[in-house]
């Protein structure tokens, strides 16, 4: 992880409750992880739903998960809160894909 991304993670944290080893620990064992030096994300599977994106900072987070999630889910649900306490929303992978690719 570069250190632009390293300090946007720190900031989110420093506004939150909850804590970045405890979060990173979790979603290793029961979920994802995803460091590609530009971007981080985390996530995990819920059930055969979809996609929980807990965290997807830095450079096209969202598209490199996309593009590296273990296998398809048809939603993908992320809340744009900070705190990590907010209302999660959920979207259609399929839609999703067709914006991301959209807009590139």
């Amino acid at each position: 992880m570069n250190s632009t991304t390293w300090d946007i993670l720190r900031k989110m944290y420093e506004r939150s409750e909850r804590n970045f080893d405890t979060d990173l620990a979790y979603y290793q064992e029961h979920g994802y992880v995803f460091d590609g030096g530009h971007y981080l994300l985390m996530g995990r599977a819920v059930g055969d739903y979809g996609w929980f994106i807990h965290l997807a900072i830095g450079k096209n987070g969202l598209q490199e998960f996309v593009n590296h999630m273990p296998y398809y889910l048809p939603h993908i649900g992320f809340s744009r809160d900070p705190s990590g306490v907010g209302e999660v929303k959920w979207y259609s992978t399929e839609k999703l894909v067709r914006k991301i690719c959209k807009s590139n």
